[in-house]
């Protein structure tokens, strides 16, 4: 055999080289997961001379993942890297902000002077993608709290990003947000709370609308929920574009 070979820099050696990896994870049949389908598909792509391409694709994925947990920076007031998580031409459309993305971080510099804060907690995203276009959908659970009204709120909900590869680079084109579920919380004990006005609102994110009225950030419509009519119109504009 050749040190060609041996050094698994020809398709054989790759494949001789991952065999090797998986029968070293065979040490014991009984305390030993191995994920066949991850096997044959690297298998398949090292065949076939499509490492290359899978490669990409992970990388890819691995750029828009980063994009969306890149939201820490608004929580950090970083506003020139919260920049740069958007196109030029960006837009978002949240409970208390619709416009270009540009004014958005505008806008959450004027709440980061509120008394008014809020952190994101973000998982891993479902991606679509056709070219250099792709469709994010994110679980992201907002938390807010308002010291100075003693009143807070954690709300479970999903970013759901178009996405795009300009010059090498994926950026949001487009943020929308579906609200799933939210709650109260009491950071320093039990407040009233004006039932009138969360009434106003759908209950899957009244919470959050509360606190954001209260705080001087009002919600002007209603936003999409889970299961919810808007819901389905927004999926059905993303797959649209992403076809385009």
């Amino acid at each position: 055999m050749s040190a060609h070979l041996n050094n698994g820099h020809s398709p054989k050696g790759r494949l001789r080289q991952l065999c090797a990896r998986r029968r070293l994870s065979r040490c014991s049949k009984r305390n030993t997961i191995f994920i066949r389908p991850g096997f044959d598909a690297a298998r398949h792509a090292i065949l076939i001379g499509e490492e290359p391409r899978m490669q990409t694709i992970l990388q890819d994925r691995m750029d828009i993942a980063d994009l969306m947990t890149g939201w820490i920076h608004r929580d950090l007031a970083q506003w020139d890297d919260l920049r740069t998580l958007f196109h030029p031409d960006g837009e978002i459309e949240i409970t208390w902000f619709e416009g270009k993305a540009s004014d958005f971080v505008d806008a959450s510099m004027r709440m980061g002077a509120s008394d008014l804060r809020t952190k994101h907690l973000i998982t891993s995203p479902v991606v679509a993608f056709n070219g250099y276009k792709a469709v994010a959908e994110t679980n992201v659970v907002i938390i807010g709290e308002n010291l100075k009204l003693g009143l807070g709120c954690a709300g479970h909900s999903r970013f759901y990003d178009l996405v795009e590869k300009r010059g090498g680079v994926w950026k949001i084109v487009k943020r929308q947000c579906i609200y799933d579920m939210g709650s109260f919380t009491f950071p320093i004990g039990i407040v009233d709370i004006d039932k009138a006005i969360v009434a106003r609102y759908p209950s899957a994110y009244a919470p959050l609308a509360y606190l954001l009225e209260k705080s001087g950030f009002p919600v002007r419509r209603v936003f999409a929920t889970k299961g919810s009519d808007l819901e389905v119109q927004m999926k059905k504009g993303g797959q649209a574009w992403l076809a385009q």
